[in-house]
């Protein structure tokens, strides 16, 4: 799932917005907000991305190719 589509998908089913799911998972809403915008984010943060949507988001949806190693 891309992640533009995980933030569509929880402000239609749970009201909130990208915004308050950064102050609640504790990620920087100006770092998410420039991987909305298409910029690929590092490893790193591409791991905390995807641990902090339970794994809906991948690094594949993230720009990263399947021999990236985890």
């Amino acid at each position: 799932m891309k992640l533009k589509e995980f933030f569509y998908g929880l402000q239609e089913d749970y009201d909130i917005s990208a915004y308050e799911f950064c102050l609640m998972k504790k990620l920087t809403y100006n770092t998410i907000k420039r991987y909305l915008e298409g910029e690929n984010p590092t490893l790193g943060v591409a791991k905390k991305i995807i641990k902090a949507t339970g794994g809906k988001v991948t690094l594949k949806d993230l720009g990263f190719n399947s021999t990236t190693k985890d």
